[in-house]
């Protein structure tokens, strides 16, 4: 496996409403790129090669998110809570540096309450309230 050099490239500020008060939360894509390029930076974006992170990424990363048709799997550079996330909600809880979720296969497409999708969700249990957000994988019927 190739490691994964983060880059981040996008900030976003996410408002919300809390009683009176207004918060502002950054947050950031991080493009997971071989190389510090304009090429490659593009190109992550458009094969969805880049997660979500509340913070930045110097506090919690992912150091892999993998789906082979069948098995979902991620991994994070430091301990984290994982969630499994799916249309029918979380379907695992883990806490580690990996984990791993693999599809049945009657779950594909078939009669009410699909999976439709899976994506992973990392808190950090280290107190820096860092949370990282994958990119959904799509389940098709191919597994």
């Amino acid at each position: 496996m190739v490691a994964i050099h983060p880059l981040m490239v996008y900030t976003y500020l996410q408002q919300r409403r809390t009683g009176y008060e207004l918060q502002t939360t950054c947050g950031v894509n991080v493009l997971c790129v071989q190389e510090k390029t304009v090429r490659a930076c593009l190109k992550a974006y458009r094969e969805g090669n880049f997660y979500g992170s509340l913070n930045g990424y110097d506090e919690l990363a992912f150091t892999r998110i993998a789906f082979d048709g069948k098995t979902v799997t991620a991994a994070t550079d430091k301990p984290a809570r994982f969630e499994v996330i799916t249309a029918r909600g979380v379907v695992k809880e883990t806490t580690g540096t990996d984990v791993s979720w693999t599809v049945e296969k009657e779950a594909y497409w078939q009669g009410p309450g699909l999976h439709v999708f899976a994506r992973v969700k990392a808190y950090a249990t280290d107190g820096s309230e860092e949370v990282l957000f994958s990119q959904p994988f799509m389940l098709t019927d191919q597994a």
